[in-house]
């Protein structure tokens, strides 16, 4: 199962990350590196309203690499 996607742009890293109810969650890995900025999860969506995972339009990033998880046995 598909749980994440990781994108790349601007010379750092984002993520839309996947719940098993199908939320798609944005995280900006930069507000690790900004004391000044708490890191959250922006809920952006479902994933099956999502036409597309190639692009990021919250970070304009690129997609580079795809996580996946097995869930439930």
């Amino acid at each position: 199962m598909l749980v994440a996607v990781v994108y790349y742009a601007n010379q750092h890293f984002t993520s839309k990350v996947i719940t098993r109810d199908g939320r798609l969650w944005f995280y900006d890995g930069m507000a690790i590196a900004n004391q000044n900025v708490q890191p959250t999860l922006k809920h952006v969506g479902f994933i099956h309203n999502q036409p597309d995972l190639h692009t990021c339009e919250e970070s304009h990033g690129q997609a580079c690499a795809a996580i996946y998880a097995r869930i439930g046995v």
